[in-house]
């Protein structure tokens, strides 16, 4: 027997069997349907209507883009833009004592780890006329993803997100700003800048900047 022969013996074989398969399962078919009761027959549809309602249902919720997003609606925490104008304005127009402004952003991994202790010292002193400004230095369009971290971190106050581009908020925040975060600064109570530093402070560091301005504002 050659290779060719074998090739169409094999051949035949598969479409005999499929034709013998195919054609037991069109008799089964034709039996189902012809011996099949009115009641049944509804059940059954019955039963294709709910795993069909089931199989859309898994589907919108897999792919819905709304699905798994953060609404900044449904999140304690306000994020408010600013630009480094408005900021000054909030800052002019508050009657604090002492208000501490600090520049981060959600990719800082320096910023994530010191907010603890500014939310801390703010939690701590507070009562004695600080304010705290937390502004983020990240995208727009990362307003949700900044408000899920505010939110895992408890905060439930104003904060703020820049709203101009990096170069202009920089240089008309602080000219001597080179940008890195995470940046801090304390204003008095006539909004005047009273220091300034970049990187990031443990709480007892913090504390004593703070307790410095406090103090010193007390005596003038």
């Amino acid at each position: 027997m050659t290779r060719q022969s074998q090739f169409i013996e094999i051949g035949t074989g598969i479409k005999a069997r499929r034709w013998r398969f195919l054609s037991g399962r069109a008799k089964l078919h034709f039996m189902t349907q012809e011996n099949a009761s009115p009641a049944k027959c509804g059940k059954r549809i019955w039963w294709v209507v709910l795993v069909l309602g089931i199989i859309s249902g898994i589907g919108f919720f897999l792919v819905s883009p709304r699905v798994n997003q953060i609404s900044r609606f449904d999140l304690p925490v306000s994020v408010e833009f600013v630009t480094a104008s408005s900021l000054r304005n909030k800052l002019l127009n508050s009657a604090a004592p002492l208000k501490l402004v600090n520049m981060w952003a959600t990719w800082c991994a320096p910023c994530v780890a010191e907010m603890p202790h500014l939310l801390k010292l703010y939690k701590n002193y507070r009562d004695r006329g600080v304010e705290l400004y937390l502004v983020s230095m990240d995208l727009k369009e990362e307003v949700r993803n900044v408000e899920k971290f505010l939110d895992d971190q408890g905060v439930d106050f104003v904060t703020y997100l820049k709203d101009q581009k990096d170069n202009d908020f920089i240089n008309e925040v602080n000219p001597d700003w080179s940008g890195g975060l995470p940046a801090s600064m304390i204003f008095d109570a006539k909004g005047e800048m009273k220091n300034f530093w970049i990187g990031d402070l443990s709480y007892e560091d913090f504390e004593k900047e703070v307790l410095r301005y406090l103090e010193s504002g007390k005596s003038q």
